[in-house]
């Protein structure tokens, strides 16, 4: 397929809406291109391994095992690919972080690549994930409603009640 890019100027059949090539060929065509420095199979490897993850239909399998070989290259070469990768992560594999599979799919990525993991862990401390399933937005209504019940409430909560308390203990 390197052949093909010196050849014809691409190794996947630009005709093609989307490409049929696998995240794993297009990381590993980002390795190839690094290695020898040939900086139109860079890019070219980074669009379509970004176009491919935009696909409907990405195998898990597929997806998980080209995780490493992004985060073997300098960051220089991958960090456009890893972005595309966390923001898949976020928007298609974890669509809940409620549910006993989204711990699976955790373990998995985490067996895939720590370095990966630990980028989605601080993509979703930095920018939460809204919850997108029955449960979370059980839970997350009912935390609401909670919030607005105590904030609301002409009582005191039992924190400010303690306060009160002790500020008449020590006059």
């Amino acid at each position: 397929m390197m052949v093909d890019y010196f050849y014809v100027g691409h190794y996947d059949n630009p005709i093609r809406v989307a490409s049929k090539l696998s995240l794993s060929m297009h990381s590993s065509m980002l390795a190839l291109a690094d290695k020898y420095d040939i900086q139109g199979l860079i890019r070219q490897a980074i669009d379509l391994y970004i176009q491919r993850l935009k696909h409907k239909h990405v195998e898990l399998e597929d997806f998980l095992n080209s995780l490493p070989v992004l985060h073997e290259l300098p960051i220089s070469v991958s960090r456009d690919a890893i972005d595309a990768a966390v923001a898949h992560t976020r928007e298609t594999v974890l669509t809940c972080i409620c549910r006993k599979a989204t711990k699976r799919l955790i373990d998995q990525i985490s067996d895939a690549s720590q370095d990966f993991l630990k980028e989605v862990m601080m993509s979703i401390m930095s920018t939460p994930l809204e919850s997108r399933c029955g449960d979370c937005n059980q839970r997350t209504r009912s935390l609401k409603i909670s919030q607005e019940i105590r904030y609301s409430s002409p009582y005191p909560t039992s924190r400010q009640y303690n306060t009160y308390q002790n500020g008449l203990a020590g006059l």
